[in-house]
């Protein structure tokens, strides 16, 4: 009983709409902050041969994971093992990587409030991998239903608002907009019952 109570609650939050979002937020930032984005992934000449294999291979992993929900999202696939590892591998490493960031941001202009977002993310990095790996969710069920043109199309105009909101009014960090931007709109999803799914009770 307690289990199909955390499953109907968290899996909402979990799905093919959650996993496009984020990809399309993440893709959106690459593009407005390109030239951050070149700093950060420049291989060095002090780097190691081996250091360089693992950043490609790393690099690669997380294109996938960043490209594969935007073209799943609109060609509807039977979704492989392959695509979930890789779905996962993506939301781990970005949430880590973005709690890791907003957290230092925070401390740096010493705003309290603010904490909730790189709680949020160190959260979803954490407690969702868990959750599946001692099969309290199921990652299948999650991803079982595809989400219609429709919802794509109104979680895209929820999605281009936010950005836009976070990035060229208020000029919030690359950082906080990932995480106001995924959970606004995951949010919203939720509220509209947009991607959901009747969790089985068996």
């Amino acid at each position: 009983m307690v289990k199909k109570a955390i499953e109907n609650f968290v899996t909402p939050y979990f799905n093919e709409l959650t996993s496009y979002t984020m990809s399309l937020t993440t893709l959106l930032l690459i593009i407005v902050n390109l030239h951050f984005t070149l700093h950060q992934f420049t291989i060095t000449p002090s780097w190691q041969p081996k250091m360089i294999t693992y950043f490609i291979i790393f690099i690669i992993a997380i294109g996938c994971g960043l490209a594969l929900p935007i073209y799943h999202v609109f060609v509807k696939k039977k979704k492989t093992v392959l695509y979930k590892f890789l779905i996962q591998t993506f939301s781990i490493v970005m949430n880590i990587a973005v709690g890791l960031y907003s957290l230092s941001y925070v401390y740096d202009i010493n705003n309290n409030w603010l904490y909730v977002f790189p709680f949020w993310n160190f959260l979803n990095a954490v407690i969702f991998p868990m959750l599946i790996k001692y099969d309290i969710i199921s990652i299948d069920q999650a991803f079982k239903k595809d989400a219609t043109i429709g919802e794509i199309l109104i979680s895209t105009l929820f999605l281009g608002i936010i950005f836009y909101e976070c990035q060229f009014v208020y000029n919030i960090v690359w950082g906080l907009t990932f995480s106001i931007c995924v959970i606004f709109v995951t949010t919203l999803n939720s509220l509209f019952k947009f991607n959901s799914i009747h969790m089985d009770t068996a």
